[in-house]
């Protein structure tokens, strides 16, 4: 579920840089989150494999410059069993870094999977650069971000993989980052107040893409009371590759929801590219995806996400399929999280070719 304002305060719009400047001290946040998973592909010669895996140390360091002014910087590290050689095989539809290790079943859903390309491994160790910019609040309602950033395309982006009710991105979502739209070098904007919600609109060179392009990514939303809960808007827009005309497009329209214990988030996500601009070349995928939560008290969230997916290449039928993700956290009193998440890729067997993946894992924040 997205809360707003934590979603703001999060993505450095309220809350911590002027606080911190005015304290005149440096703050770190972050979180960790490891355990066990096992994978496994219906009716695969493998039938299994198991790991531990410290699947994902996060943590980010706002430096403060002046009361407007701050520098920050997101790195991460994971420890896990191999990150996709043959991802293709399992049908994740992650692209992998080029040389992070051997591949399992359930590589894909590895948080290593979706790093940014700034990233280093020594064996099946992967340490990452996620975001690294200076950040100036131009007014009450503008702030600027310069250097390395997560684009602002999809609803996806807009919490860590931390704060995911379940454990899996859309297929659609996988295609965006494989072809390099999730994390990029440029210039973004936000500014609030504008209407009765926030616009995000950034630049970058493409240089996460397989050259540089220029690319640029616009996403809006604004959270609306209805009674005792609340809806949260959310569209966006993406285009990159320029030639003759964008080869790289995207759009997205959601909504995330909460009124008491339930709450959900809906969401469309078209991606697209054609790297020829020839005529009737482009690849087409698109996700229509439900994930609601409740929270059940004695026991936690429970969670599940369902989407029902598509992509056409050239003028080839399309391929659909469905996914399924399930997940139950349970939060304890001394900032302890545990977590059981299972999910299914290609339930129809089209697109993905059953892929399933459990995991026990065990977090905390900071």
């Amino acid at each position: 579920m997205i809360k707003l304002m934590g979603v703001l305060m999060a993505l450095g719009w309220l809350g911590s840089s002027s606080l911190v400047a005015a304290e005149n001290k440096v703050i770190m946040q972050g979180w960790a989150e490891g355990g066990f998973s096992r994978s496994w592909q219906n009716g695969a010669a493998i039938e299994n494999e198991n790991q531990f895996l410290v699947d994902n140390l996060s943590w980010k360091i706002t430096f403060p410059v002046s009361d407007k002014t701050s520098v920050f910087l997101h790195n991460a590290f994971a420890l896990t069993g191999g990150n996709t050689a043959a991802i293709a095989v399992a049908g994740s539809g992650v692209t992998p870094i080029a040389g992070q290790g051997t591949s399992t079943y359930g590589a894909g859903f590895n948080t290593s999977a979706y790093y940014s390309a700034a990233t280093s491994h020594i064996g099946r160790f992967y340490f990452t650069n996620l975001a690294g910019y200076i950040q100036h609040k131009c007014s009450e309602n503008v702030t600027t971000w310069f250097g390395h950033f997560r684009m602002p395309f999809g609803m996806e982006t807009l919490t860590e993989r931390f704060s995911m009710p379940t454990y899996y991105f859309t297929d659609t979502f996988n295609t965006a980052h494989a072809y390099g739209w999730e994390y990029d070098l440029g210039a973004k904007m936000a500014i609030s107040n504008l209407g009765p919600g926030t616009l995000e609109f950034a630049v970058a060179d493409g240089r996460f893409t397989d050259r540089y392009y220029p690319a640029s990514a616009l996403r809006y939303m604004f959270e609306n009371k209805v009674g005792t809960g609340s809806i949260t808007p959310v569209a966006s827009v993406f285009t990159g590759r320029w030639g003759s005309g964008p080869g790289d497009v995207g759009f997205s329209a959601g909504a995330a929801s909460k009124f008491g214990k339930l709450a959900a988030n809906v969401e469309f996500l078209y991606a697209s590219q054609n790297l020829t601009f020839a005529t009737d070349a482009r690849t087409k995928a698109w996700s229509f995806y439900l994930e609601p939560t409740y929270t059940v008290d004695g026991i936690g969230d429970l969670s599940m996400k369902a989407e029902y997916s598509s992509q056409t290449v050239a003028t080839a039928p399309a391929v659909t399929d469905i996914n399924l993700g399930l997940g139950v956290t349970h939060s304890y009193g001394d900032g302890l999280r545990v977590r059981a998440t299972y999910a299914h890729r290609g339930l129809k067997g089209d697109r993905t070719n059953h892929i399933n993946d459990f995991r026990i894992l065990v977090g905390t924040q900071w």
